[in-house]
């Protein structure tokens, strides 16, 4: 039985319940957009490509479909797009993984560095985990993606855990954001989840100051996660 800054049993099985759920929730989502839109905007891309071909000597027709043929694809990308968040909570195979190839998305999507590092002793935070801090850190990271406000746009994301001290999740900016716009409802239930799993949340985030989170989780949290 767990002392000081344990979980309630009872909380924790309904955070882990609610957990299984987000998953399959947004995996359904992300099927249904890729069987529906996905293929819907793909036959539209090719029935517009070939009406071009057929249509070569109309200028004007061929211009206008050529527009409607920019904006498809478009549209394909943010859908695709939305796709890759939505599979990208599916954490089977741990948070460190989760957080990295979380990472190498925002990089490829937005055009920046979302550099990653890890230093973690034990196998404990790597372990088949939750979704929760996922998803609030995944808000987090693709809110700073959109809102920094400098030229080398630079997002540091760095896990860490040694021996049995608490695993540490830091996120760092080099410059200001623009704005922050999670609610402070938003705040609040990420704050009131870290307190259950006996940990907290740290952020500094002053204008024209840059960016920076950190989260501490007590290893006991993660052991009793995963066990």
């Amino acid at each position: 039985m767990l002392k000081d800054n344990s979980f309630d049993a009872d909380k924790f099985t309904i955070i882990k319940a609610y957990d299984v759920m987000l998953e399959k929730q947004a995996n359904s989502i992300a099927k249904e957009l890729h069987d529906e839109i996905g293929q819907t905007l793909t036959a539209l891309k090719y029935k517009l490509s070939l009406l071009i071909l057929q249509n070569n000597t109309n200028q004007i027709f061929t211009a206008n479909a050529e527009d409607l043929l920019v904006l498809t694809d478009l549209c394909m990308q943010n859908v695709y797009g939305l796709i890759d968040k939505l599979q990208s909570v599916n954490i089977e195979f741990g948070l460190v993984k989760a957080l990295e190839r979380l990472c190498q998305v925002i990089s490829q999507k937005c055009l920046l560095i979302c550099r990653f590092t890890s230093q973690c002793d034990s196998g404990i935070p790597d372990k088949p985990g939750n979704r929760i801090i996922y998803g609030v850190l995944e808000e987090i990271l693709w809110q700073i993606a959109k809102n920094i406000s400098s030229t080398s746009k630079t997002i540091a994301v760095n896990i860490r855990q040694t021996a049995e001290s608490p695993v540490v999740i830091e996120i760092c900016t080099d410059s200001a954001l623009s704005e922050l716009s999670l609610s402070a409802q938003e705040w609040d239930f990420a704050g009131k989840y870290l307190k259950v799993l006996g940990g907290y949340l740290d952020i500094s985030a002053e204008k024209q100051q840059n960016f920076k989170m950190i989260m501490v989780i007590p290893l006991a949290g993660f052991v009793q996660q995963f066990s």
